[in-house]
């Protein structure tokens, strides 16, 4: 188990490609608190495979960094990275500062 100190330089240093908008999506919604239930059903996707599908972000963030899965990690990896240089996570702040995480009622999801 890594020092906090240490944790915090390898989420500085560590870069994701660009997030497709449904990999964007995914992110927003669990660090602005949603479980992947209430996410599947917002998102118009099955419930197994959304929960593969954040369990696989939170692998790309953690994973590298030496930690076990976690959200409050990945949040903490979203406002580190919401203005670097490579926007791998441009999409998913301005999702959640814009209260635009989920599409409207009516139409499904892309990505």
């Amino acid at each position: 188990m890594l020092e906090p100190h240490e944790t915090w330089k390898l989420i500085q240093e560590h870069h994701l490609p660009t997030l497709s908008e449904l990999e964007s999506r995914l992110l927003a919604a669990s660090v602005a608190g949603w479980r992947a239930p209430a996410i599947a059903r917002r998102l118009f996707r099955d419930e197994r495979q959304t929960r593969k599908d954040l369990a696989r972000l939170e692998d790309l963030v953690c994973v590298p960094v030496g930690a076990e899965r976690n959200v409050a990690l990945l949040a903490w990896w979203l406002g580190y990275h919401r203005d670097c240089s490579r926007r791998c996570a441009a999409a998913a702040q301005e999702m959640i500062e814009t209260d635009t995480v989920f599409p409207p009622e009516n139409t499904p999801a892309t990505g």
